[in-house]
């Protein structure tokens, strides 16, 4: 576990410096999960996929400041809500 925290500290410093191959790393690394979260709440498939989608959109573009963060997991999190928020309406 200790050696994955270290990891992803190291992709979202890289994220934050525009780094494309740490970007789909994590969004590998990530991806299924929210899915499953998204279409355990959505019931549709292309709702959870717009969904990750937008999840990730938003990492990339507020990427500079990814280098910050020391828990992605919380991050990601309160990061899903909004977006899950935005496409059920």
């Amino acid at each position: 576990m200790l050696s994955f925290v270290c990891l992803e500290k190291d992709l979202l410093k890289q994220i934050a410096l525009g780094d494309e191959v740490a970007f789909t790393s994590l969004f590998n690394s990530y991806r299924n999960k929210i899915y499953s979260i998204a279409f355990e709440l959505t019931e549709s498939s292309a709702v959870a996929e717009e969904i990750v989608q937008d999840v990730f959109l938003k990492i990339w573009t507020k990427r500079a400041s990814m280098g910050e963060i020391t828990h992605f997991q919380a991050y990601l999190f309160t990061t899903g809500p909004g977006v899950f928020i935005s496409c059920g309406q």
